[in-house]
């Protein structure tokens, strides 16, 4: 504070007063306050000659605080912290004696606008909202950022195979559809029923491949509908089942049969004309057919492995061309389960490569 006399007589003491404060002799210097709000101050100075001046007043507002801002979040929550609804977006602001002048926001990382009224979010997807405020006094708030994410609509699911009509046996490949608007990964269960009411596991929780390898050995033979759940990150949950019926039949027996050779004369893998015996000159292509379930299938020349597949088909062949003459057996066994099942046939080789 500054007091001057404008008679000339001198300054003999200056007083003042915070608020409602006792009143204190001013002794020069800063008055430091030390604290945040709205101060009045009251002084006044004496001259030498005793006469004092009319008590005069200033009103001081101080503001050191940052302010705060909340984000609030506000929709129907799913699972795994997803919103199934559109979200309400609001924030709480305080902090600062001076009072808010504005808070800004940004909506994945767009421009910045300044924020009136709670607002809405309607857009499926993984959602980022940075916000800060500021005071009346210029003081600037640190930038928050609150993340959250909205699916709001159920997957789509399709069965492709088995869906109705076909006879079945053996490994069955279930096939289905299923896609989601925002989650890649759903998860999906397979069930089977023979009613269309009561429903048996066949696999849970797994993968959205597409397929699915099901064993139906064990199941009994007659007409079933599959099932295919497919449930979203947010535990939306959706589910198709086969249009019509489908027929598992009775598992075959394991069997094999070489079909080629046959009882020809065969040139350069062709046959020319029929003989009482297999005759063979040149290289040949075996061929092998399989009923039931196998697991392997493997062809021997004289007992030696030549060729060997897994059990994924009915028929195989083999192109067999290496230097071979005279009599030789011509082996197929087919390994399954607890099974086998062995073909041979002997044949007169002239291949001299």
């Amino acid at each position: 504070m500054f007091a001057f006399d404008p008679e000339g007589r001198g300054i003999n003491a200056t007083y003042y007063r915070i608020g409602e404060r006792e009143w204190q002799l001013y002794t020069g210097g800063i008055i430091n306050i030390g604290m945040e709000g709205i101060f009045t101050i009251q002084f006044y100075s004496e001259d030498i000659d005793g006469l004092i001046e009319d008590v005069k007043t200033k009103t001081i507002k101080i503001a050191m605080s940052k302010p705060y801002t909340i984000c609030q979040l506000d929709g129907l929550m799913g699972e795994n912290d997803w919103y199934i609804s559109n979200v309400t977006v609001s924030f709480i602001r305080g902090g600062s004696p001076a009072g808010i002048a504005y808070t800004k926001y940004r909506l994945d990382g767009g421009e910045w606008q300044i924020y009136d009224n709670p607002f809405i979010v309607e857009e499926e997807g993984q959602h980022t909202i940075d916000f800060y405020s500021e005071d009346m006094a210029g003081n600037v708030g640190d930038t928050g950022s609150a993340s959250f994410k909205i699916d709001k609509l159920s997957p789509q699911v399709q069965v492709i195979y088995p869906n109705g009509g076909e006879e079945l046996s053996g490994v069955i490949t279930i096939e289905w559809e299923a896609n989601d608007t925002v989650d890649d990964s759903l998860e999906v269960s397979l069930y089977y029923s023979s009613d269309g009411l009561n429903w048996n596991a066949i696999a849970e929780g797994i993968e959205n491949t597409g397929s699915y390898e099901w064993d139906t050995e064990g199941i009994a033979p007659g007409d079933y509908w599959i099932k295919v759940v497919a449930r979203d990150d947010a535990g939306h949950v959706t589910e198709d089942t086969s249009d019509e019926p489908f027929t598992i039949l009775p598992t075959l027996p394991l069997s094999v049969e070489i079909t080629k050779p046959g009882n020809y004369l065969y040139v350069m893998d062709r046959a020319i004309i029929r003989l009482p015996m297999p005759v063979i000159i040149g290289g040949i292509t075996i061929e092998v057919a399989v009923e039931g379930r196998a697991n392997k299938i493997e062809l021997q020349i004289d007992n030696e492995i030549k060729y060997a597949s897994n059990g994924e088909y009915t028929t195989y062949s083999w192109y067999y061309d290496e230097p071979t003459i005279g009599m030789h057996e011509i082996k197929a066994i087919a390994y399954g389960s607890e099974e086998k099942a062995m073909a041979s046939v002997k044949a007169f080789f002239l291949n001299l490569l």
